[in-house]
């Protein structure tokens, strides 16, 4: 295709407190065509990309055909409610990406 991938994804809000730890675990898959997929998983305080202010993950190259887990503890700096994402982004022409 003839654009990069560029995709987010936001969760609802949840409302955490500061300085508490929190675990994330969440699973992926980019079904193993032959093709790296980047995904940056972070959080924030809304629902659009100039709030995640926060990077838990960066995975870079991803190319995997069974489902992988992931487990990242984080900690808010504040109280409130607070939205996390994925955003999801691989190169021009892939099938998967664009």
């Amino acid at each position: 295709s003839g654009s990069a991938m560029n995709d987010w994804f936001f969760t609802a809000g949840l409302n955490l407190t500061g300085s508490t730890s929190y675990r994330l675990t969440f699973k992926y898959n980019t079904g193993g065509l032959g093709y790296q997929e980047n995904l940056k998983v972070m959080f924030g305080t809304g629902a659009a990309a100039g709030s995640m202010t926060t990077l838990i993950h960066d995975y870079v190259g991803l190319n995997n055909v069974t489902y992988q887990t992931a487990t990242f503890d984080f900690v808010p700096s504040t109280t409130g409610v607070v939205r996390r994402c994925c955003l999801c982004n691989g190169r021009i022409g892939q099938a998967n990406g664009g």
